[in-house]
């Protein structure tokens, strides 16, 4: 999932999701408006999205008059997201084209074009006349980004959801989904939270994201203006200065942005109150009560008398498999899970199976989706397949098969039957007419099985029969948003939209409708145990179980969405819109690795490193700096020139990410050459040259997210030298240059973590280095380290208790000693190096309290956390460079103390920040210290289409 003014990855660089493996041979094709880049595997799938991304180009002109570019479409077909986004530094477009289990009635494909062509237009719109174009010459593609900053979040997500409302019959405008958790805020006695809370989120509670509010409001303002949104993009692009996006709204409409979000919600309540449906039920919930969190049940299922299975989801923990007992009132948790998108896993004779994300070890834009099994009586978790691409599996009654959908590197749907306790694939079904599938499921007597099919003409219901190889239409595609179907005793129960909400139907053999459910905001999945229905409802508070009879009927079928779906804005008319797709040549050619390395994106007028910008926002020196990103991010580098302290310096960097192992090498020369000696009276060697540092690291990233726990294998190899002079009192002279050679293993195996957490609850790391100095081993010893860390969860939720320890031996020590990689007790300066150290501390970390505390536009505050801790070191042979002494047996160190952060938003810009102080005593000097806590992140503008 990717959102706007989001870092997945910063090394020098705004913004990269990863590599795709570098076996992959390229190639592109050439529009009037798009450059598409594509692995060869996916030919006819790129000719289709060129075509359609032409065709958004075409349609989305009126929406956006002044959005004129040509820019690189990466397409990553061997990945198992369903996703896209935008980003101007580099400029590019980045998609993920999976269709997906959770489809509206629209084909994804097209979806995806339009949200992310409109992405491409409103960015393109910026920095175009004035100022702004000025900045554009002084910044690079980057200033795109800064402009960006005067248009919150949801201005961009909501006018692109908007834009895919608008073109087509369908878009997440119309869908009950997207929209029901505002409806059910909107209609709690204290109604929808105030701006700012929506707008930077909550730990507290649940808030819909700037997709949704976000939406209401750009559809809110355009049936209030349609060209009002035009006029004050206009003005951030001029470059205004004044908070032009409020300068130029309130001047068209009367509204500031705050104004705007209030007269949305406040029509919106009108409106959803007045058309609030009298025949809804307020059904009992089967599941616990949430006590100070948002929790939701997916997809229940009887498991015995009193039992009920679900995937529990909360802000306080990853996603897990519970067993709720209704007459004890209590939960059974059975296993925590992997990465499961969409919240859906089938049940049958005591098992539980589901799909589940599996990262490739090291391509990021490479993923698998595996299918697992569980035991509910007391069994391990069993992986069935590997490295394929099924989702959606289903178990059948007599738990001896289970059927899935495959789909293909090219996008191809087919129905996989599988062994139940093997996972040998024993069918694969391909349906007609390339129909796209969702969620398949077993008749209640296993001889069929119905999905939700996704055709050009929407969304339908068929059934497969293995036995007979023949597929039956039983509700055709359409424009109605169907979410799962299901057999039952031959009659078809299927959830789609409809009366309101998101509804249970109930289709008979004579073909007659029938509405089961009468859910006020919408219910997300199913299943049926003899004649009861279990089901997910929704509410304010999350998705509860709840529980209806197989016959009952809870009102006439075929309602509308009048009053629940808010009114589409008209799409604006303009003359200077293109009426029709430019023409478009298909003719793929290859795509050169080679020749395409470097692209200089992005400039400053000043020298920056970016890493060290998001700790210090004020490290920048005069000076240039230039910034290059590849097409397929496989080699960042800068070039900067520095002038500080009256000296002159040069910087490049490089990483190059397109081979197994990565690749980082940077280089700075310039300024006068280091000399080290411990005393100012030696003699300055003669003929000092400019100051030269390399440093080199190899290393390969290895991932294994396996279920709960997510580990990493890194091994590394590092490289540093600097033509520096050290003076060695032993031989009255100086030693000229320096090289380290540093080898290291490093693991991590960490628990998933929760939006709430702070730490992971659980987790072990390894850390071990080995450094030498092979050209001066008469000068330097080996320095051996060994560093671990442990998570543990602490006494209440979200509480974090962490050790570490670390040992470090440098023994026996030649004439010189190299700087401890084992840190100092908290409150001592880095101003003592030891041959011999070993360290223990320990960290407990809490929230205190979610405050969201709003100071007008000034402030929003999030969260307040604190940590108490405590270090100690045990150091041999301590040398003091202050003092110049030498305390040559054991010596302690020790500190205690504690730290208070507060997690905020400044003057609402889109950056989380934490500052804080932590203070602390340090009882063998008796002293008391304090210290500044400051750390903010560097982002890029990129904007997405979350599903």
């Amino acid at each position: 999932m990717l959102s706007l003014l989001t870092v997945a990855r910063a090394t020098a660089q705004y913004y990269e999701t990863g590599q795709d493996p570098a076996s992959f041979r390229w190639l592109q094709i050439r529009t009037p408006h798009f450059r598409i880049i594509y692995p060869e595997d996916f030919k006819a799938g790129a000719e289709s999205y060129a075509l359609l991304l032409e065709q958004s180009y075409s349609r989305l002109s009126s929406l956006y008059p002044d959005g004129k570019t040509n820019i690189p479409v990466i397409i990553h077909n061997h990945s198992m997201s369903s996703n896209g986004y935008v980003s101007w530094a580099p400029r590019r477009m980045e998609l993920f084209p999976l269709p997906g289990q959770d489809n509206l009635p629209m084909m994804p494909a097209e979806q995806l074009t339009v949200h992310e062509t409109a992405h491409v237009l409103q960015l393109s719109s910026l920095n175009r006349k004035g100022l702004g174009k000025a900045v554009w010459y002084l910044l690079g593609e980057q200033s795109v980004g800064l402009s960006a900053l005067e248009i919150p979040a949801w201005a961009f997500e909501g006018d692109a959801v908007y834009a895919e409302t608008v073109t087509s019959m369908s878009g997440r405008g119309r869908s009950n989904v997207f929209t029901q958790g505002a409806r059910a805020l909107v209609a709690r006695p204290q109604g929808i939270y105030g701006y700012d809370k929506m707008l930077s989120g909550s730990y507290r509670n649940f808030t819909p994201d700037h997709y949704v509010f976000g939406y209401l409001m750009m559809n809110h303002l355009r049936n209030i203006d349609s060209s009002a949104w035009t006029k004050a993009v206009r003005k951030v692009s001029s470059g205004y200065p004044f908070n032009p996006l409020n300068n130029s709204l309130k001047k068209e409409t009367g509204l500031t942005k705050r104004k705007l979000y209030d007269s949305t919600f406040a029509l919106l309540e009108r409106t959803w109150r007045e058309n609030a449906s009298p025949g809804f039920m307020e059904y009992p919930a089967l599941s616990l009560k949430a006590k100070r969190d948002y929790i939701s049940h997916f997809t229940p299922y009887r498991t015995g008398k009193g039992t009920i299975v679900s995937l529990k989801t909360s802000l306080s923990d990853p996603s897990k498999f519970v067993i709720t007992d209704e007459s004890g009132g209590k939960e059974h948790v059975l296993t925590t899970t992997g990465y499961i998108y969409p919240y859906f896993f089938s049940y049958s004779d005591s098992t539980v199976v589901w799909s589940e994300l599996h990262p490739d070890i090291r391509w990021d834009n490479r993923d698998y989706s595996v299918i697992k099994r569980m035991d509910i009586g007391g069994g391990q978790v069993k992986q069935l397949t590997y490295r394929t691409r099924y989702t959606a599996p289903d178990i059948s009654p007599d738990g001896k098969t289970i059927v899935a959908v495959s789909t293909t590197t090219e996008m191809r749907c087919s129905l996989v039957i599988l062994d139940a306790f093997t996972g040998e694939v024993l069918m694969d079904v391909v349906p007609p007419e390339d129909l796209i599938l969702q969620r398949p499921a077993w008749s209640s007597d296993g001889m069929a099985v119905t999905v939700v099919t996704l055709s050009e003409e929407g969304e339908g219901i068929r059934t497969y029969s293995p036995t007979g190889k023949r597929w039956t239409v039983q509700i055709p595609e359409g424009m109605t948003d169907i979410i799962q179907a299901r057999l039952h005793n031959d009659t078809l129960f299927y959830l789609a939209q409809g009366d309101g909400s998101d509804n249970i139907y109930r289709l008979t053999e004579d073909n007659r409708v029938s509405r089961v459910t009468g859910s006020r905001f919408g219910i997300s999945g199913f299943s049926i145990s003899g004649n009861e229905i279990l089901f997910s409802d929704y509410s304010a508070g999350g998705f509860f179980i709840a529980a209806e009879n197989t016959g009952a009927t809870a009102g006439p079928a075929g309602g509308g969405m009048s009053g629940v779906i808010p009114g589409i804005a008209p799409m604006p008319s303009s003359e200077a819109a293109e009426d029709k797709p430019a023409p478009v040549s298909l003719e793929s050619k290859p795509y050169s690795k080679a020749t395409h390395l470097f692209n200089f994106h992005s400039w400053f007028p000043f020298y920056a490193d970016i890493d060290e910008l998001q700790t210090d926002p004020t490290a920048i020196s005069p000076g240039v700096t230039l910034m290059s990103q590849n097409h397929l991010s496989t080699l960042v580098s800068t070039v900067g020139y520095e002038y500080s302290g009256g000296s002159h310096y040069l910087h490049t960097g490089i990483t190059w990410s397109g081979w197994h192992p990565v690749i980082t090498a940077d280089i700075t020369y310039g300024g006068e050459q280091a000399v080290a000696s411990d005393t100012v009276s030696q003699p300055v060697p003669d003929e000092l040259k400019g100051d030269l540092r390399l440093n080199v690291s190899i290393y390969d990233q290895l991932w294994f997210a396996r279920g709960k726990f997510r580990q990493l294998l890194m091994p590394a190899v590092y490289m540093n030298y600097r033509n520096n002079y050290t003076w060695i009192a032993e031989d009255n002279s100086y030693d000229r240059d320096m090289i380290y050679l540093t080898g290291r293993l490093y693991f991590s195996n960490t628990f998933r973590t929760s939006y709430r957490d702070i730490n992971p609850r659980w987790g072990q790391i390894i850390d071990i280095r080995v450094t030498a100095a092979p050209w001066d081993r008469d000068l330097y010893g080996t320095r051996r380290y060994a560093g671990g860390t442990l998570f543990f969860p602490g006494v209440a939720a979200n509480h974090s208790l962490v050790i570490r320890a670390g040992y470090e031996n440098q023994a026996p020590t030649q004439k010189l000693i190299l700087n401890n990689t084992v840190p100092w007790p908290r409150g001592y300066e880095d101003k003592m190096v030891a041959e011999e150290l070993v360290s223990l501390s320990a960290d407990y970390t809490l929230p205190i309290f979610y405050p969201d505390l709003t100071a007008g536009s000034l402030l929003y505050l999030k969260r307040i956390r604190g940590s108490l801790f405590y270090d100690h070191n045990r150091a041999w042979g301590t040398y003091n460079y202050d003092t110049h002494t030498l305390t040559p047996g054991a010596s302690d160190y020790n500190s205690m103390g504690a730290e208070l952060l507060a997690d905020f938003y400044l003057m609402r810009f889109p950056f989380e920040i934490s500052a804080g102080a932590g203070g602390g005593y340090i009882p063998s000097e008796s002293r008391f210290f304090v210290k500044g806590v400051f750390s903010v992140n560097i982002y890029g503008t990129v904007l997405g289409r979350e599903r």
